[in-house]
C-alpha cells in the first residue's frame, strides 16, 4: 500500500476509504477491541497553526462526547507524525453524495434520511455547550445498508475554515455554506439548518439551488438570489415541499426554521401523507388481488405496506387473510390430486381403494361437494357389487354341485339386477355352454367329458373317476392316459358320436403341403384347397418333451383313412407331446384322437390341423395350436407373445405355490367375480407356469382391453 502508513498508534491500517481537501479516511482494525474503525487525518494544518491545533482538539472532545444513533461515534483522537487524527466508527454503507448519483432513493427514502439528518443536529445543538456542524454537505452524510443516516465531521469544519480566513482564502464546500458563513457574521446552529436545506434540494431535484461558472458567482446567489421552484427540475412530489424548502433557504436566518426539529417535523409530515398515499394504494392492490384469488401477489403488497409500517393492524390482518386462503388452496389442490387417484382405482374397480382416497381428500377438504357426491357414488357403487357379487356367487356355488338350473337362475337375476356386468355374460356363456355340451368343468371354458357320464358307461374303468384332478406325481402335469382307459372312452365317445362318427371330423384337412392357421377352422374348413393357411408350426420345439420336429416332409399317404407306409413312422415324444396338449381339452379320448390322425397325416403341420379340427371351439382350437407355435391368433388372443417381467418369470408347476394362485385368483376376480376361484383352480391343473396360468385365466376376459390390463396387473410385459 504505497503512500498509506501500515500503523496509525495502535490502529493497524487496512485500506484507503477516502481523500478529500480536508484530509484522508483509513480504514484500520483496532486489535485490542477487536472492531474495524474509520481514521481520518486532518491535513493542511501544522506546527504554526499551534492555536488552530489545540482548538481542534478542544472541540473534537465536545464531538467525542455525542452519543446519538445519527452521529458517527468517535472513539479516540491523536496526533501521528504531526498531524491530528480522530478514530470513528466504521460504517459499511455509502455516502449520499453516491447515492444521489446513482438515483436509487425513492421519494419517500429521501424524506426520511433528512429527516434523520436533522435528528442529529438537533441533539448536538442542543448539547451544552451547543457545537455546530459548520460543513453539512452529501459527503458527510453516510446511509448503511439498513437505510440509517449518520452525520460525520463535526467540528473539523471550524479548523479549516479559521485557516481559511487567515490565510484569506475562501476553501471547503463553498455550494452549501449558508449566508452567514459567507458573510463572516457568528453563526449557529441556524446556518446548519439552510446547509441542509440544499441538501435536501440537491436530493430532491439533482441539482444545487445556487449554482453559478465560479466561485464568487455562486455564494453572490447564495446571498442574494432565491432557488428555482422545484417544479423545474421534478414534477408529482407533494406541494407542501415547495414551502418547507423555500423556508429552509431563507436568506435571513430569523425566518428559517428556528430549530432543526421544526424543519424535521414539517417532514415528518410529507412523509406520513406519502406513506399514507404509498400504503393505500398498496391495500387496494392487495385487496385486488386477494378478491381474485391472486395470492402472491397480495401478500408482496403487504410485505411492502409492514416494511413501512411494521405495527399496521389492517396490513397484518389482511396478510392473515392471505395466509388461510393460501392454505386452503394448498389443501384443495391436494384434494383434487386425490380425487384423480379414486377416479382411476373406481376405473380398475378397485372402490376400497378408491374410497381411502375419497376419505383422504375430504379431510383436507370437507365443504366440497363433488367430493361428498363421489364418495356416495363410491358407496354406492361397492354395495352394487357386493349384491352382484353374492348373487354370482350362488350361481358359483350351484355350479360347483352341477345344479345348472340354479345357476342359470343365479346369473339370470344378475343381468336384470346388473344388464352390463361383463362378469356375469361371462358366467352365462361359460353356463350355457355347459349345458350344450353335457360338460361339467368350468376349467377355461373348455369341455371335458361329465363324470357321470363315465360313470354310468364305464364303471369297469379305473384311473377315470378322478379326471382331472389326478395328476402325474413327478411331473404335475395331466396323465398321459392308458390304453385301456383311452379305448373305454373312445367306445363311449363312438356311441355317442354323431353320423359317421369322429372320422367326419377329419374330413376338412388341409391338402398335403399346406400349412395352417386357426382362421382355417374358424371358417369351419370348408373349402380346403383354397383356405389361407399361413402360419407354420414345424420346427417349433415341444414343451412337454423338449423335442424338436425336423421340419422335413413326410411320405404322403396313398389314400385317406390309409395306414401309413411302414417306412414311416412318428416319433413317440411328438405324439406323447400331442396327446398332452389334447387332453386339456378332450381328457381321456385325447390318445384316440392322436392315433386316428396318426394314421392319416403326412407330416406334423397335418397332424396338428387333424387334431384342431376334433375340437369344437375356435377358441380352443386357437389355444391348442398356440401350444405348438410362438404366435397366437384371433379368437381375442393376443396378437404377440407377452413377455414376462423378472418377477414372472416361466417356471416349472412347483413354482405354482398356494399364495401364487391366491394372487392370481385375487387379480382375476375384478374381472369376472366369484367364479375366479373355481376358474383358477382349474386352470392351475393345466398350466406348466405361472406365465401359462395367466393366459389361461385371460381368456375369461371378454374385453380384449381389460385382457391387456389383467396382464399387465400381474406382471407381464404385453408389446
Amino acid at each position: 500500500m504505497e503512500g498509506i502508513p501500515e500503523k496509525i498508534d495502535k490502529y493497524e491500517v487496512l485500506g484507503l476509504i477516502a481523500r478529500g481537501g480536508m484530509g484522508v479516511v483509513y480504514k484500520a482494525i483496532d486489535r485490542t477491541l477487536d472492531r474495524f474503525v474509520a481514521i481520518k487525518m486532518v491535513t493542511g494544518v501544522d506546527s504554526e497553526h499551534a492555536d488552530v491545533l489545540k482548538r481542534f482538539y478542544r472541540e473534537a472532545q465536545f464531538t467525542a462526547s455525542l452519543r446519538h444513533e445519527n452521529i458517527v461515534t468517535v472513539y479516540d483522537l491523536g496526533e501521528f507524525a504531526g498531524t491530528p487524527y480522530l478514530v470513528m466508527e466504521y460504517l459499511a454503507g455509502k455516502s449520499l453524495d453516491l447515492l444521489i448519483e446513482a438515483e436509487s432513493m425513492s421519494l419517500q427514502q429521501k424524506l426520511n434520511c433528512i429527516c434523520q439528518v436533522c435528528n442529529g443536529l438537533q441533539y448536538a445543538h442542543s448539547h451544552q455547550p451547543s457545537i455546530i456542524h459548520r460543513d453539512i454537505k452529501p459527503a458527510n452524510i453516510l446511509v448503511s445498508e439498513e437505510g440509517n443516516a449518520k452525520i460525520i465531521d463535526f467540528g473539523i469544519a471550524r479548523l479549516g475554515q479559521s485557516h481559511n480566513t487567515r490565510t484569506g482564502f475562501v476553501m471547503g464546500s463553498y455550494q452549501y455554506m449558508s449566508p452567514e458563513q459567507i458573510n463572516g457574521t457568528e453563526l449557529d446552529g441556524r446556518s446548519d439548518i439552510f446547509s441542509t436545506g440544499v441538501v435536501l434540494y440537491q436530493l430532491l431535484s439533482g441539482n444545487l439551488p445556487f449554482a453559478g461558472d465560479t466561485i464568487s458567482e455562486t455564494l453572490q446567489k447564495v446571498v442574494g438570489s432565491p432557488p428555482a421552484p422545484l417544479n423545474e427540475y421534478v414534477q408529482g412530489y407533494p406541494a407542501k415541499l415547495e414551502g418547507i424548502i423555500q423556508r429552509a433557504l431563507a436568506k435571513h436566518r430569523e425566518e428559517r426554521y428556528q430549530s432543526a426539529s421544526e424543519f424535521a417535523f414539517d417532514l415528518t409530515e410529507v412523509e406520513g401523507q406519502l406513506k399514507r398515499e404509498l400504503l393505500d394504494a398498496n391495500f387496494a392492490k392487495a385487496e385486488a388481488f386477494l378478491v381474485a384469488g391472486e395470492y402472491e401477489p397480495a401478500r408482496q403488497e403487504l410485505g411492502r405496506v409492514l416494511e413501512f409500517d411494521p405495527q399496521n393492524a389492517h396490513a397484518h390482518e389482511l396478510m392473515r387473510k392471505v395466509q388461510r386462503a393460501t392454505a386452503r388452496r394448498q389443501r384443495k389442490g391436494r384434494a383434487q390430486s386425490l380425487q384423480v387417484h379414486a377416479e382411476e382405482a373406481v376405473k380398475l374397480n378397485r372402490l376400497a381403494e378408491a374410497l381411502s382416497y375419497v376419505d383422504q381428500a375430504l379431510r383436507l377438504d370437507p365443504a366440497n361437494a363433488g367430493l361428498n357426491a363421489y364418495r356416495v357414488h363410491i358407496t354406492g357403487l361397492q354395495a352394487h357389487t357386493k349384491k352382484l357379487d353374492q348373487m354370482l356367487a350362488r350361481a358359483e356355488r350351484a355350479c360347483a354341485v352341477e345344479d345348472f338350473d340354479e345357476a342359470g337362475r343365479a346369473v339370470e337375476e344378475a343381468l336384470q339386477f346388473d344388464p352390463n356386468s361383463s362378469r356375469a355374460r361371462s358366467f352365462q356363456a361359460i353356463l350355457q355352454s355347459k349345458r350344450n355340451q353335457g360338460f361339467a368343468s368350468l376349467a377355461d371354458g373348455r369341455v371335458a367329458p361329465s363324470r357321470a357320464d363315465i360313470r354310468e358307461d364305464t364303471a369297469e374303468i379305473t384311473g377315470i373317476n378322478d379326471w382331472p384332478s389326478s395328476k402325474n406325481a413327478s411331473s404335475g402335469r395331466d396323465p398321459i392316459w392308458s390304453d385301456d382307459a383311452a379305448n373305454a372312452a373312445s367306445s363311449i365317445l363312438e356311441s355317442r358320436a354323431p353320423e359317421g362318427g369322429f372320422e367326419g371330423r377329419f374330413s376338412n384337412a388341409p391338402p398335403a403341403g399346406h400349412n395352417f392357421s386357426p382362421s382355417f377352422f374358424e371358417a369351419g374348413g370348408s373349402d380346403a384347397a383354397t383356405a389361407p393357411l399361413p402360419v407354420s408350426v414345424a420346427g417349433i420345439q415341444n414343451e412337454a418333451s423338449g423335442a424338436v420336429s425336423s421340419n422335413k416332409r413326410q411320405p404322403p399317404l396313398q389314400a385317406e383313412g390309409k395306414e401309413t407306409p411302414q417306412s414311416f413312422t412318428w416319433k413317440p415324444e411328438l405324439l406323447r407331446a400331442a396327446e398332452e396338449k389334447l387332453a386339456v381339452f378332450l381328457g381321456p379320448m385325447a390318445k384316440l384322437m392322436v392315433r386316428k390322425a396318426a394314421s392319416q397325416a403326412r407330416d406334423e403341420n397335418e397332424l396338428y390341423a387333424l387334431l384342431a379340427q376334433s375340437l369344437d371351439e375356435p377358441q380352443q382350437r386357437t389355444a391348442f395350436l398356440a401350444a405348438f407355435s410362438p404366435e397366437r391368433k384371433s379368437n381375442g388372443a393376443l396378437s404377440q407373445p407377452i413377455a414376462e417381467s423378472s418377477h414372472a418369470s416361466t417356471v416349472d408347476r412347483g413354482a405354482l405355490l398356494p399364495a401364487s394362485l391366491e394372487q392370481a385368483s385375487q387379480l382375476l376376480a375384478s374381472y369376472v367375480g366369484p367364479l375366479a376361484g373355481v376358474l383358477t383352480k382349474k386352470a392351475a391343473r393345466r398350466a406348466h407356469s405361472l406365465r401359462a396360468l395367466y393366459l389361461i385365466l385371460s381368456e375369461h376376459i371378454a374385453n380384449e382391453e381389460d385382457r391387456e390390463r389383467f396382464l399387465r396387473d400381474a406382471g407381464f410385459r404385453v408389446p
